[in-house]
């Protein structure tokens, strides 16, 4: 009974490090803000880049990132296509629901969040495509399904269902986008046992989108 109960405090302490890294990572945005002078850029995105570096250092420590080079393997490559397609069918589903619900147009409160953020384009590449993915994965796949919850289904579902909240759904359309990428996201970490394949398909995911943005 004390050993389990030695567990349980050892799961909650790498639940409570997940919401402390989000808070960390989540406190920056509150300066982003438009026509920045340029020292506050800079000094946004080494935060943002500190804050990065540290996640991975944390994820090293923990042994979430594995000690092999998995990204030079075919592999590697090939589940992460596989899940970024799976991404961009949940994303097609998810709005085609939006359009059924809001009408022609319509978005995802975090999107347009995203585009009505008027801050310099490498800061918000920075964010998105390297921070983001990064503290995502490491926090609701590496610390809660893996660490907490132990590649548990219901560890999927909490992960999930957090990571979808995080992304401020407001809409049925918006839980099957943000909720659906982290079940695939969940899945792939938990047949694979490998972070890696979980962050290319978030990066991948990241940088098609926000070029899409950009353009």
């Amino acid at each position: 009974m004390e050993v389990k109960i030695m567990e349980k405090i050892k799961d909650m302490k790498y639940f409570l490090l997940a919401i402390g890294i989000i808070a960390v990572e989540q406190y920056p945005t509150f300066y982003l803000k438009a026509n920045q002078p340029l020292w506050q850029v800079w000094l946004l995105i080494t935060v943002f880049l500190f804050i990065s570096l540290g996640t991975l250092w944390i994820g090293k420590r923990l042994a979430i990132i594995s000690s092999e080079n998995i990204l030079g393997k075919w592999q590697t490559w090939k589940i992460s296509l596989i899940g970024f397609f799976s991404l961009f069918i949940l994303k097609i589903t998810g709005g085609i629901v939006l359009v059924i619900e809001k009408g022609n147009g319509a978005t995802t409160a975090n999107q347009s969040a995203l585009e009505q953020l008027t801050v310099t384009p490498i800061l918000l590449f920075i964010i998105t495509v390297i921070t983001a993915p990064i503290v995502e994965e490491m926090v609701f796949r590496g610390l809660i399904l893996n660490k907490t919850f132990h590649f548990s289904y219901a560890g999927i579902a909490v992960s999930s269902f957090l990571f979808a909240l995080l992304h401020t759904p407001m809409d049925f359309g918006s839980w099957i986008i943000y909720g659906g990428m982290g079940l695939v996201l969940g899945m792939v970490y938990k047949h694979s046992k490998k972070i890696e394949h979980a962050l290319m398909i978030h990066f991948l995911n990241n940088f098609v989108a926000i070029t899409l943005m950009f353009l």
